[in-house]
C-alpha cells in the first residue's frame, strides 16, 4: 500500500517505513523526530562519504550546508519528494534516502566546483558551455569506472538488465516484455542493484 493512502488515525505510527513517511506528510513532530534519531546519521555519512573525496572544494561547513539542503528539499514543494516514496514498489527507506542524498550532494558540489576563485580569477568571464566542466567530468569518470568494477561481480542477467534499464534507459514496460517478467520484478530488480552498487560504492569510499 501507498504512504499516501493512509488514513489520518495511521499517521501516528512510526515503527514501519510507509508510517514514518507519512507521519512526516502530515507533520508530526514525533515522526520527524524519530526520522532525525532513526536516519540523522546515516544521512550525514553519506554526505561526508562524498565530500571528503573531493577535499579541494568541500569543506565541513559544505558537508553541514548539503545536509541542510537535503531537508529543506524534504518539505519544499508541499513534501513532493516525501509523497513520492512508494515502498510498493520494494524500496526501503534508507535505500530511497541514499539516492536523494547522493543526488543533493553531487548537485551542490557541481555547483561549488563551477563557481570561479573570485579572489584569484575576479576578471575571469563566465563562459557558458554545454559540455561538461572539469569537475563533472571527474564525477562521471570515476563513477563510471567504479560501477564497471562492480558490475563484474554481477550475474550476467543482471549484468543486462542493468544495461538495458538503467544505462539505455528502456522502459520498466518494455524490459519486462524483453526480458520475460513483470513490471514488478522490473521495479524490485531495480532496487536491488541500485542498492547493491550504492552499498558497493560507499565501501570504496
Amino acid at each position: 500500500m501507498s504512504c499516501l493512502a493512509l488514513t489520518p488515525p495511521q499517521f501516528g505510527r512510526t515503527d514501519d517505513d510507509a508510517g514514518l513517511v507519512a507521519g512526516m506528510i502530515a507533520g508530526s513532530p514525533e515522526a520527524w523526530r524519530t526520522f532525525h534519531t532513526r536516519h540523522g546519521a546515516f544521512v550525514t555519512r553519506s554526505i561526508t562519504s562524498i565530500t571528503r573525496r573531493f577535499w579541494r572544494i568541500a569543506t565541513t561547513e559544505d558537508a553541514r550546508d548539503i545536509a541542510g539542503v537535503f531537508y529543506l528539499s524534504l518539505v519544499a514543494k508541499d513534501k513532493k519528494k516525501l509523497r513520492s516514496f512508494d515502498p510498493a514498489r520494494g524500496y526501503r527507506l534508507t535505500s530511497w534516502l541514499r539516492v536523494l542524498v547522493m543526488n543533493a550532494t553531487y548537485d551542490y558540489l557541481r555547483r561549488v566546483g563551477r563557481e570561479p576563485l573570485k579572489e584569484e580569477l575576479a576578471a575571469a568571464e563566465d563562459m557558458p558551455s554545454e559540455a561538461l566542466d572539469p569537475f563533472g567530468r571527474l564525477v562521471r569518470d570515476q563513477t563510471a569506472a567504479a560501477v564497471s568494477r562492480q558490475l563484474e561481480h554481477f550475474s550476467a542477467r543482471d549484468r543486462a538488465f542493468t544495461k538495458l534499464h538503467l544505462v539505455e534507459g528502456v522502459g520498466a514496460s518494455d524490459v519486462a516484455a524483453r526480458m520475460r517478467v513483470s513490471v514488478k520484478t522490473v521495479y524490485s530488480k531495480k532496487n536491488k542493484i541500485v542498492t547493491r552498487l550504492s552499498a558497493a560504492l560507499a565501501e570504496t569510499d
